[in-house]
């Protein structure tokens, strides 16, 4: 488990950890079948239902705030419904799922994450 645990970390540095997790390691290659033989039956089922595919990502929060304090709630009331339902199916909500695209400057919370 040490050694599996530990080629994930390796492998983990670029990539969205709430996507890695809710897509049960795909395209981790080896290491994914590494982890299969190991977790044995059911494994996918449990990975996905222990990870959200909706997250309140922080710049989509601070949008609903933005807009809030100008007064329009809509993308907020927006947001909650996406956020209401967490392990619901991705269709559909794919900008909730997705991190934010490249060229979006970092966000970086009061607690420095």
């Amino acid at each position: 488990d040490e050694a599996l645990i530990g080629d994930l970390m390796a492998l983990m540095p670029g990539r969205d950890w709430t996507l890695t997790f809710r897509r049960a390691f795909d395209g981790l290659g080896d290491w994914r079948q590494r982890w299969l033989d190991r977790a044995g039956a059911g494994a996918e089922a449990r990975v996905h239902a222990g990870n959200p595919g909706v997250i309140p990502r922080n710049h989509q929060v601070e949008e609903a705030l933005e807009a809030a304090t100008d007064g329009d709630m809509a993308p907020f009331f927006v947001l909650l419904a996406a956020v209401t339902d967490p392990f619901g199916p991705e269709a559909g909500r794919e900008s909730y799922v997705l991190p934010p695209h490249e060229g979006l400057t970092p966000y970086v919370t009061f607690c420095g994450t």
